[in-house]
């Protein structure tokens, strides 16, 4: 089935999560991780404002919360998940491996601008925060549902995203 499907328990129904709604909530956090960087990208070298950077944030915190949803929905998947849907799913964030490292190294290239605008290194260092604690938890859920033969591969995977959320918060320490 494509989405969630209502199963009758007694009296109570239970949503049953599949792979499929992991793969929707990668596709989803992929368009948001692509309308971040372009709101990074836009930020003006000169004449940026605390509206700009409140742009941003609001887009960070949104990421974050479908990234906790997906979270959710790869710990609800049924398991085991098999190694067909496994590398589906692998292949899926591998593709949004490129695009998060890039919307990281933005942010840390656009710190000599958050520097000019009160409050917003701050504010850059908690969404950083944010989001390095939903990631971890979605990273860490993937790799308890994949299949022995993948953790090697999702492990790597995950090394390199955590570097450079290690540098975008260094830059923002």
């Amino acid at each position: 089935m494509n989405c969630r499907n209502a199963v009758p328990s007694g009296s109570t129904l239970i949503n049953m999560t599949t792979v499929k709604d992991v793969q929707a909530d990668i596709a989803a956090i992929s368009s948001l991780v692509a309308a971040l960087q372009s709101l990074i990208d836009a930020f003006p070298a000169t004449g940026g404002t605390l509206t700009h950077a409140l742009a941003v944030q609001a887009q960070a915190l949104n990421l974050s919360s479908v990234i906790n949803k997906g979270t959710a929905h790869v710990k609800a998947v049924p398991q085991p998940i098999s190694d067909a849907d496994s590398r589906s799913i692998l292949t899926s964030v591998k593709t949004l491996e490129p695009a998060i490292i890039s919307a990281l190294n933005s942010l840390v290239a656009k710190k000599p601008i958050a520097l000019s605008i009160v409050g917003v290194v701050a504010m850059a260092k908690q969404n950083l925060s944010i989001l390095h604690a939903s990631t971890t938890a979605m990273e860490a859920a993937l790799i308890m549902a994949t299949p022995v033969s993948f953790v090697p591969e999702a492990s790597a995977l995950k090394n390199r995203v955590d570097a450079a959320f290690a540098t975008a918060m260094a830059a923002y320490a």
